[in-house]
Parts: structure tokens; C-alpha cells; sequence
């Protein structure tokens, strides 16, 4: 289940109504939209940066940067909705 999900989830568990759950949806949606080429770009330079180890040297196995930019956006665009 992805956070999106979770996040629709909750929203249904607080009893909240249908027009706000959808507005909620929408900035979620947008928020992700404008942030996933932030994080594509911050991923990207990180793989180009000089002395980075490869993932077979350091023994950690790593996605593509289209899937490491993506989880890395759904990890973040949640936390504008806390509070």
C-alpha cells in the first residue's frame, strides 16, 4: 500500500467528508507533482558525484534514480500533512 493510500486511509477513518477528503487528494497530488523533480534531480546528482562507491562495492543494492526519487517524494510529501 502506498502512502497516497494510507493517507486516503486515514482520511476516511477521521470521518472527514467527501469534498475536503477530495481537496486533500488533490494537494497531496500536487505536492508530489512538484516535488518529484526536485528529488529526481537531488538523486541524479548524487549518482554523478565524484567518490560515490558503486552499489556492488558497497554491498547495498539501490533502485533506479526514477524509483529512489519517487520513494523519496512519497517519504516526504506526507509530512506537510502532520500537525
Amino acid at each position: 500500500m502506498t502512502t497516497h493510500h494510507h493517507m486516503q486511509a486515514a482520511l476516511r477513518r477521521q470521518g472527514r467528508d467527501a469534498p475536503a477528503r477530495r481537496a486533500d487528494a488533490l494537494e497531496f497530488r500536487l505536492l508530489f507533482a512538484a516535488l518529484l523533480p526536485v528529488f529526481l534531480a537531488v538523486e541524479t546528482l548524487a549518482r554523478l558525484k565524484p567518490g560515490r562507491r558503486p552499489p556492488e562495492v558497497s554491498g547495498t543494492r539501490r533502485g533506479s534514480v526514477w524509483e529512489e526519487a519517487k520513494a523519496a517524494t512519497y517519504r516526504a510529501v506526507p509530512l506537510a500533512f502532520m500537525g
